[in-house]
């Protein structure tokens, strides 16, 4: 059960930051016209590119 709210927290954690450091920069810069989701995912889909080599 620990562990659950554990993995609950990191998650929850994890979101803001992701929203606090990655959505609202991407959002703020307003010229760029693409939905939060689709930046994120573009970003994550580099750094995998990135690491995989």
């Amino acid at each position: 059960m620990q562990l659950l709210i554990l993995l609950i927290v990191l998650l929850a954690i994890g979101s803001l930051l992701t929203q606090v450091l990655i959505l609202l920069p991407i959002a703020s810069l307003g010229w760029l016209h693409i939905p939060n989701w689709l930046s994120l995912t573009s970003i994550v889909l580099c750094i995998a590119w990135c690491l995989a080599d």
